[in-house]
């Protein structure tokens, strides 16, 4: 990431009154750098758009949507210097754990404070303050991020912008790769203007690129970009991406696991995404991320697994992206009278229309029990069906599927393996 580009976007942010864009901007500046100056750019950019309500919602939210934002810490912090004397253990344990997982050094002092003024925080906090003792300083910011720090934080229009052209040029850039994600050549173009900017992105795209066209496993040296830098290349993303859930490929994100829906859900970097797993993410929540397609134009593999009916699964299957699904993974519930699952009627409605076009694989997963269907070239379904020791669902499974797909698909049965 090129720190002065994205301080530079959050100041135009600012001046055009787009609170949103400026505290994206300055989050993932923040989290690549971890510079306490950039916290308290954010934090003055906050207290200018966010509304105080949502400032104490952010106290509260779930670690899950915002453990690296300097605000949760800052908020933390604030929390614990308002416990009573006896507070409990279990609160004080978990915000310990978000304050290391966070890492605002800002945080380092009150921490000290706190250890030397309560006793119940001497021994609980001490990982804490050990922990943030021992953070990397920071990379030095220039003498141009320093005047738009200051800038943001001071409320002014920052300083006269003498390199919009270069900002205009990055956007092109990242337009041609969007618009043509199966061509490596704008990619490395790209690459090339990161490499100039010392920008280790660059680095990044030239290695995975060599690698798809090899198929050799990833070098030391772009696993370690990863380590260092892939939370940070999510951008505004970040929040609502699984820890060790995001595959990057060819340089940009090609496959992520959710925690929590919907965040930054027109956020470009979504454009190069060609596999996502939404867990167990709410319905309507996953239709405003499918939405017309425009935001996910090249997923084509999709696991949902809370779609538990045939309205629901037929739902995600009209969507503009459903339709050009090549794979997608759903969830399969018995019901307690160990009736035929919805989901499968669902399945059978889908293929009995000839499903989404592009459709190859379809699997319906639940506990101890699976059905995967695939289609052949010539249009004929492979089926699979493992449920382990319930024979009577099996069976079940299995007549529903000769029955109403018979006379249209010829389907061959993958007997699940014998128990050891």
């Amino acid at each position: 990431m090129n720190v002065d580009a994205t301080l530079r976007r959050a100041c135009r942010a600012a001046a055009s009154l787009d609170g949103d864009g400026a505290i994206a901007a300055l989050l993932a500046a923040w989290r690549v750098t971890r510079h306490p100056a950039l916290a308290d750019a954010l934090d003055a950019v906050s207290a200018r758009f966010v509304a105080e309500a949502e400032l104490r919602f952010i106290d509260l939210d779930s670690h899950l949507r915002s453990a690296a934002d300097p605000r949760v810490a800052k908020a933390l912090v604030a929390m614990l210097q308002a416990l009573p004397a006896s507070p409990s253990a279990d609160d004080v344990r978990r915000a310990a754990w978000l304050l290391t997982v966070v890492a605002d050094a800002r945080t380092l002092a009150p921490i000290r404070a706190l250890r030397a003024q309560r006793p119940w925080a001497r021994d609980v906090l001490e990982p804490v303050e050990r922990h943030l003792a021992a953070l990397p300083a920071p990379p030095p910011l220039g003498e141009r991020a320093r005047s738009l720090v200051d800038a943001l934080v001071a409320g002014e229009l920052p300083p006269r912008e003498t390199d919009d052209l270069d900002a205009a040029g990055e956007a092109a850039l990242l337009r041609a790769v969007r618009d043509t994600p199966d061509d490596d050549a704008p990619r490395l173009v790209y690459a090339d203007w990161l490499s100039e900017r010392g920008d280790p992105r660059g680095e990044l795209i030239v290695l995975q690129c060599a690698r798809a066209a090899t198929g050799a496993p990833p070098s030391p040296c772009e696993e370690a970009l990863l380590d260092a830098y892939g939370r940070a290349w999510l951008g505004a993303i970040e929040p609502c991406v699984a820890r060790g859930g995001a595959r990057f490929a060819r340089g940009f994100l090609d496959a992520c696991r959710l925690v929590v829906l919907p965040w930054a859900a027109d956020d470009p970097t979504w454009a190069t995404v060609t596999a996502l797993d939404v867990g167990r993410a709410p319905l309507g929540d996953l239709h405003r991320l499918l939405g017309d397609g425009a935001r996910l134009p090249s997923l084509v593999r999709l696991r949902a697994t809370r779609l538990r009916d045939r309205d629901e699964v037929a739902a995600v299957a009209a969507t503009p992206v459903g339709r050009r699904l090549r794979a997608l993974e759903i969830a399969l519930f018995w019901s307690e009278r160990g009736a035929r699952p919805p989901t499968v009627d669902a399945l059978v409605d889908w293929l009995r229309a000839d499903g989404p076009p592009a459709l190859r694989t379809l699997a319906l997963v639940g506990d101890a029990s699976s059905v995967t269907l695939s289609r052949r070239p010539g249009g004929d379904i492979s089926v699979s069906v493992s449920i382990g020791a319930r024979e009577r669902q099996r069976v079940l499974l299995l007549d529903t599927l000769r029955e109403q797909l018979g006379d249209r698909f010829t389907i061959d049965v993958d007997k699940p393996p014998a128990p050891r």
